[in-house]
């Protein structure tokens, strides 16, 4: 699911402060708002259970074709850990399974593998340092978001039960049953650096802007190929996303109020989602001479 996030410019607040005070670039260690630390880890399920021969109410019937109720059975699941640090690096780990059994054949268990170490680049630049894989795997499911997640269910579920059309030229329905299950839980979070040095009763202020927007878990209509594409995320009103615990105005803009030499936790909070992608630069800075 794609998410597009604009940040939002700011004009009169920064303008405002401007008038009144000088802006001075600090050079030898400039303030920055960055991802500090991003923890994933996602477990997923999906059960698919077929019976090719089906009558359009979904009773079992002969077909021409040997073994006449012919059934078959997937189960596919995995696990995928992850954490990386600004200027540290980090590392992923995704195990998956997937199990197949049917009346026409003898079972089989596949498994795969992915380990994978990242550079200590900053966001979004993270490039893939190292990697140990099985079956030629080379896309890991790991990837640095900032969001914050906490959800039981999958983000698309398509489980249900369905008769699918007769197809290759045989005559019964395809009776089909899937069961997604999976869990989700991920945390990016946010710092701003101060920069400078720290003076005694002096500080800068910082002008963060920032938006957020909720992904929507939806369930599915089944069959899945036939699906219309899941909803969109909505968008978060500015004043619902609280940073330092104070709402962002309006334009989605916040001022913030410290020395130098400082390093605060910057990280968005919505009350009561427990799955929304955010975006938070820090704008202005405004030095006090």
């Amino acid at each position: 699911m794609k998410l597009l996030l604009i940040p939002i410019l700011i004009l009169g607040l920064a303008g405002k402060l401007q008038a009144e005070h000088h802006v001075e670039v600090n050079r030898d260690k400039p303030a920055r708002l960055y991802l500090d630390i991003y923890a994933l880890t996602l477990q997923a399920s999906s059960r698919s259970t077929s019976d090719s021969y089906q009558d359009s109410a979904g009773n079992a019937t002969n077909s021409s074709v040997a073994p006449y109720l012919q059934w078959s059975t997937s189960l596919s699941y995995g696990t995928t850990i992850g954490r990386w640090q600004d200027s540290k690096g980090g590392s992923s780990h995704w195990e998956g399974v997937i199990e197949n059994n049917s009346s026409a054949g003898t079972p089989t268990t596949n498994r795969a593998y992915l380990n994978v170490t990242y550079t200590t680049n900053v966001y979004p630049n993270i490039v893939v340092a190292s990697q140990t894989a099985s079956d030629g795997i080379t896309t890991s499911p790991f990837e640095v978001n900032q969001e914050h997640v906490k959800v039981a269910t999958p983000v698309v579920d398509s489980s249900g039960t369905y008769l699918a059309p007769p197809q290759y030229g045989e005559s019964a329905y395809h009776l089909q049953i899937l069961a997604d299950t999976g869990l989700k839980q991920a945390q990016a979070k946010m710092r701003l650096d101060t920069g400078g040095k720290a003076r005694p009763n002096t500080n800068n202020v910082y002008v963060i802007s920032g938006s957020a927007q909720q992904i929507q878990c939806t369930k599915a209509p089944i069959p899945i190929l036939r699906n219309p594409a899941p909803p969109g995320p909505l968008t978060i009103p500015p004043q619902q996303i609280k940073i330092l615990g104070r709402p962002l105005a309006a334009d989605g803009t916040l001022a913030i109020s410290a020395g130098g030499g400082q390093s605060i936790d910057v990280t968005p909070q919505v009350a009561g989602l427990d799955y929304f992608k955010f975006l938070i630069i820090l704008q202005t800075v405004i030095t006090n001479q």
